[in-house]
């Protein structure tokens, strides 16, 4: 039985190409949405799964107060892990992490390399980092040894055998290969290139509290424990003398678990890496969803206008004696071929625009991971859920109809069916407008963060790493590139403006004794204000007296470091920018307060601006500032390169430009605007094909009524508006529900940033309009179509 309906039901789809080509369009875009969604959402979900112990693996976090603020990071000093093990039982091991740039040579083969990694040797015991060359247990059992991925022995040593070979980090310190790893998967939230055991740091020498640059990680004895070690760790750390810890007053010290698979996607501390956004994977998964909805419905739709138009043929059949069960296994196995067909498709689209869709999310998906079974299985569930989903309602609308009704006037909505309709109609364009209003507003928040006033010029501003090697040679490579006319100025400090994460007390006189605040800080070399164009408010900039005073007594009892503030930290301490000029201060050091800068954004716009700490500093000096007037970039980058190449021949010349750095901070917006972006083009085209559908069936159904219209004098006009009147008020009413929905929706995306934007109201003028165009559009081809039609063709069968 079911072999003899094949030859009709190809008949039929070849009979009604157009028609047959709108469901396979339908359904083959929502697939496809869903299979490249599924694979992102698995992946993100599947991060740190892959370690053996990850569900007994930790991450330390601190909580601190000072001064009675709280503070949360992921950071830590050397010794929570060390101590926490040999005081809790359940602490059956710790690995301390912290990622540097080095310049690593072999041979004639010298690279700058930014992701080695320094870790205790315990963390080839606590992760499932696979050695496949070396001996698991001597591979870091000592200072002096380092591990490579199977990607960067290939870099360095080709077909050479790299175990026992000789490596130079940082120009003069020499390390023996140990051991070969696998690649770090992509879905590891700890990557890295090189391993080098943490003994090679100083650091490691001794056990600090508060010293946090460093990512903790904690192996338990049993996952159950996470919440008892934790109760405990707090009140261990509560009951420490406040000497210990070096404590005043009210402030505390705690550190908190983090579960290791949670951090990816719900922490908001984040770690070596950026984290992933839990909220953006979920809205995800509902877009997916809606997208396969609207193609359902479509698919539907389009399956009962097609009908529609073979009612003599249905007829027939069911004169002949075809049954109500016959004729519903008839047009769903229709469906079931169709829905086959377009899982197939949809899986070989997906290959080929993986790559796009990885420029889209920042993955890097290749065919292989659409090779996997849940894959399959998924196309199986969505194939079978689509075919009775989508099959099931109009098989069952075209069997029940009655022999009289079909030969008659066919099938149509009506009574409940017709609600059925408008219902469908509302929930396609109330889903595409909130999409589009969503995507308008990441992409006006993006607007905002690029256009906004940092406090320092991000503008042709590039920065190169300074190691031991280079910061002797800092001076004159300074000097020399002053020389060209396009470099503006030339500086150096610590870290890049937009990460300054060393964290520091600021101690000074209060009313009621000393009292102190957190800060940032980071230590610069003259110019750094002027280089970055940071203004400042009170007092003066740091001239070449304070350097040479800082080199001739900086051992002195009696000296006193200059300081620079920024507006928050002296409007935290009370004073006003003039007042704060003069007045002594400790940050690390006594000192006094020689200017007040303007506050400049030192994180992401989520965080807010924290107090600031400059100083004069040339010991710690790791990267270096070049700005340039903007008159000919090409040209300046050649001189910056040549003078780099003459001057520093051990280290390979490589920039960046702070402007990049700082949208490299909101990778996940921008992800997120490129995703909600394409996902809302294909809802919105994808309803459009809905309303297409559905207008198709109405023009059908009315085609007698509109033949009498037109012979009783009616206008090609009041035809067209006849038909489209009742699309266009639907997609009307569904922007009037749909816009408070977005704008809340909007509102609560924005709070996650600490400066925003307001939710702009043309976006949802421009929504309502785009829609309301598109749909007359849409609906129109189907109005003119009707409105040109000879009356005489509707009413010759009347």
């Amino acid at each position: 039985m079911y072999w003899n309906s094949l030859p009709l039901i190809f008949r039929k789809l070849a009979r009604n190409k157009t028609a047959s080509m709108v469901r396979m369009l339908s359904l083959v875009t929502g697939i496809t949405c869903v299979i490249l969604i599924a694979a992102y959402v698995q992946n993100e979900f599947s991060f740190d799964r892959f370690h053996e112990k990850a569900d007994r693996i930790v991450r330390l976090t601190m909580e601190y107060s000072v001064d009675g603020k709280a503070n949360n990071i992921a950071l830590t000093g050397t010794k929570p892990g060390p101590q926490f093990q040999r005081t809790f039982p359940s602490v059956v091991s710790f690995a301390r992490l912290i990622r540097f740039s080095r310049v690593i040579a072999y041979n004639d083969k010298i690279f700058d390399e930014s992701n080695v990694l320094f870790a205790d040797s315990s963390i080839l015991n606590i992760f499932s980092f696979p050695l496949i060359a070396g001996d698991i247990k001597t591979a870091m059992d000592g200072p002096g040894k380092i591990i490579l991925t199977k990607t960067m022995a290939g870099k360095y040593f080709g077909n050479e055998e790299p175990i026992g070979k000789l490596m130079v980090i940082g120009g003069d310190q020499t390390y023996m290969v140990s051991g070969i790893l696998a690649d770090i998967p992509n879905n590891s939230q700890i990557s890295f290139d090189f391993l080098i055991p943490f003994s090679n740091l100083w650091q490691s020498k001794s056990e600090d509290w508060w010293t946090a640059n460093y990512i903790t990680y904690l192996l338990l004895d049993n996952k159950s424990e996470i919440k008892r070690t934790e109760d405990q760790i707090v009140d261990y750390m509560r009951n420490l003398s406040k000497e210990e810890l070096g404590l005043t007053g009210s402030d505390y010290q705690i550190y908190h678990l983090e579960p290791f698979t949670r951090v990816h996607l719900y922490s908001k501390l984040g770690g070596l890496d950026p984290n992933g956004n839990n909220a953006y994977v979920y809205i995800l998964i509902i877009i997916a969803i809606l997208i396969l909805a609207i193609a359902t419905i479509n698919y539907s739709n389009m399956s009962i206008a097609v009908s529609s138009e073979a009612k003599t043929e249905i007829g027939i059949r069911k004169i002949l004696g075809a049954t109500r069960p016959l004729l519903f296994r008839h047009f769903l196995g229709e469906t079931v071929l169709i829905t086959f067909t377009a899982a197939i498709a949809s899986w070989v689209i997906a290959g080929i625009l993986l790559p796009l869709f990885n420029n889209l999310s920042g993955s890097a998906f290749d065919i292989s991971s659409l090779m996997q079974p849940w894959i399959f299985i998924l196309l199986v569930i969505i194939s079978i859920a689509l075919s009775l989903v989508s099959g099931a309602y109009p098989a069952f609308i075209i069997a029940k109809t009655g022999l009289a009704q079909m030969l008659k006037s066919g099938f149509h909505y009506s009574g409940t069916g017709g609600n059925v309709k408008r219902y469908l109609i509302l929930f396609q364009f109330f889903i595409s407008i909130i999409l589009i209003i969503t995507t308008l507003v990441i992409q006006q928040q993006r607007k905002f963060i690029r256009n906004k006033n940092l406090g320092y010029d991000k503008d042709y501003v590039a920065y190169l790493p300074l190691d031991n090697q280079v910061r002797p040679l800092y001076a004159n490579l300074k000097l020399a590139l002053k020389q060209d006319p396009r470099i503006q100025n030339v500086s150096a400090g610590y870290v890049s403006p937009t990460v300054i994460n060393w964290t520091n007390s600021l101690q000074y006189a209060g009313e009621a004794g000393e009292k102190q605040i957190t800060t940032r800080a980071i230590p610069v070399d003259l110019d750094f204000l002027n280089t970055l164009g940071v203004g400042i408010v009170a007092g003066s900039d740091f001239t070449e007296a304070d350097l040479r005073e800082l080199k001739e007594s900086s051992n002195s009892e009696n000296y006193l470091r200059s300081y620079i503030l920024n507006e928050t930290a002296v409007r935290n301490i009370g004073w006003t920018p003039e007042e704060a000029i003069g007045r002594q201060v400790t940050c690390g050091m006594p000192g006094v307060i020689k200017a007040v800068v303007r506050d400049f954004h030192i994180a992401s716009l989520h965080e807010p601006v924290m107090p600031l700490v400059i100083f004069l500093n040339d010991n710690f000096l790791r990267v270096m500032y070049v700005k340039f007037n903007g008159s000919d970039i090409p040209a300046a980058l050649a001189t910056l390169e040549k003078t780099w190449k003459e001057r520093v021949p051990a280290r390979p010349f490589e920039f960046h430009f702070l402007d990049e750095d700082y949208e490299s901070m909101y990778k996940s917006e921008e992800r997120a605007a490129g995703i909600f972006g394409a996902f809302s083009t294909i809802a919105i085209l994808l309803a459009c094909l809905g309303l297409f559908g559905l207008a198709a069936i109405t023009t059908i159904q009315r085609t007698r009524e509109i033949g009498i219209r037109k012979a009783l004098g009616a206008t090609a006009e009041n035809i067209a508006f006849l038909v489209s009147k009742e699309f266009i008020v639907l997609v009307v009413f569904a922007f009037i529900i749909a816009a408070p929905v977005s704008w809340f929706a909007a509102e609560r995306w924005l709070v996650s940033f600490t400066y925003h934007m307001k939710v702009p109201f043309w976006v949802f003028g421009f929504s309502g309009m785009l829609v309301t165009l598109v749909s007359f559009l849409t609906v129109g081809y189907h109005s003119v179509k009707a409105s040109l039609a000879n009356p005489v063709d509707s009413l010759r069968n009347e």
